[in-house]
């Protein structure tokens, strides 16, 4: 399990704006639900917490550690997962070459397939397997990410607008499944979303009140 903090963190977008200061504790175990309007920046404060953004000023702590760049190859795809609102998935490539793209150099293949199986047939994608990317629909590119995002089995998850793009069946099918991998492995989670969950979640964050 890890708890994530931020402390007096500050983003300067330019010149003249910026987001902060800033003060969040997410303990470990926690699925937190940061909630608030379009364009506040609900998505720039989740990149802080994975340490995708230099602060101009204050900190990002993971377990009580200063996160610098020297931690980022230890903590991304390994201990933090990710499932942003651009996917990031490359397009050219297969949907099982996207989700087992963490791994390499980290485990071996023939390990990290039954798992990336599991989650593909958990979230309902066997029968887009051996698909490129760019043929997916919106809604599977969103699920995939989710599965590539939980392969190396992270002690946190961050999520920015999981669900966006998903009609009711299939956001909750992914919500169940965050929630089936938090229980198995005590997982961290922090979600960006416009929607209450609030029988997932363990604590809504509202942005007018941080």
């Amino acid at each position: 399990m890890t708890k994530v903090q931020l402390i007096d963190w500050v983003y300067h977008y330019s010149y003249e704006a910026s987001l902060g200061p800033f003060n969040l504790l997410v303990e470990s175990g926690e699925w937190v639900a940061l909630m608030g309007a379009s364009g506040c920046g609900k998505t720039t404060l989740l990149k802080g917490l994975g340490g995708l953004l230099t602060p101009t000023s204050g900190g990002l702590y993971l377990d009580d550690c200063s996160f610098n760049r020297r931690m980022a190859t230890q903590w991304w795809g390994k201990k933090m997962g990710f499932v942003l609102q651009t996917h990031g998935l490359l397009n050219e490539w297969t949907v099982m070459e996207n989700i087992i793209l963490p791994s390499y150099g980290h485990q071996l293949e023939s390990e990290v397939i039954p798992l990336a199986m599991m989650h593909l047939t958990e979230l309902g994608l066997l029968d887009v397997i051996n698909r490129p990317t760019r043929a997916l629909s919106i809604g599977e590119a969103q699920r995939v990410a989710l599965c590539r995002a939980l392969v190396m089995n992270p002690s946190i998850l961050l999520c920015d607008e999981p669900t966006g793009s998903l009609d009711e069946i299939h956001a909750t099918m992914l919500l169940e499944h965050i929630q089936r991998h938090r229980s198995r492995h005590s997982m961290t989670v922090v979600m960006v979303t416009h929607d209450t969950y609030t029988e997932y979640v363990t604590r809504t964050i509202h942005w007018e009140d941080m």
